[in-house]
């Protein structure tokens, strides 16, 4: 107050970034979780302490886990090489080639050496493309005829096809 009466502004108020920041546990689910209370015991609950550090303590903490992470990493690369060595011997001369690797050649193989001839649409022809055909009279009792053979639907008839 003493300082807007005298006209001295430029102290910016600011906030911790305790105050500002989500604990790491919480970020991760915030807004995601059911809308009713928790149903677990509080024993379970796990208390973060960024939340109670103070500011001298923070620092050393950051920095024990920030060597922490460093040395997480490195591990990690380290598993990762030794792994790759090991995919590396596995898959060595001696192995042969993976199904879907034969599969894609023998694809390519084959759009290589075929023609390629573009296939134009064709008009609707309704005879054609519904397959209407006009049975003359012969063939209509020719039909009707076989069709009497079988009696009825319960029976083999004389012959195996109409």
């Amino acid at each position: 107050m003493k300082d807007k009466l005298l006209g001295d502004q430029n102290t910016k108020k600011s906030r911790e970034s305790w105050m500002l920041e989500l604990p790491e546990a919480k970020a991760k689910q915030f807004g995601l979780g059911p809308r009713t209370f928790s149903k677990k015991q509080v024993s379970d609950a796990v208390i973060d302490s960024s939340w109670t550090d103070s500011p001298g303590k923070s620092s050393s903490y950051s920095k024990e886990r920030i060597n922490v992470e460093l040395m997480e990493k490195h591990l990690v690369s380290e598993r990762d090489r030794q792994m790759e060595e090991i995919a590396q011997e596995h898959c060595g001369e001696g192995r042969k080639e993976s199904l879907l690797k034969a599969h894609q050649k023998s694809l390519k193989r084959k759009a290589d050496e075929g023609p390629k001839v573009k296939k134009e649409r064709k008009a609707f022809d309704r005879d054609r493309d519904l397959g209407i055909t006009s049975l003359d009279a012969t063939k209509r009792r020719e039909v009707i005829k076989k069709a009497q053979l079988l009696d009825s639907r319960f029976s083999s008839g004389n012959q195996k096809y109409l």
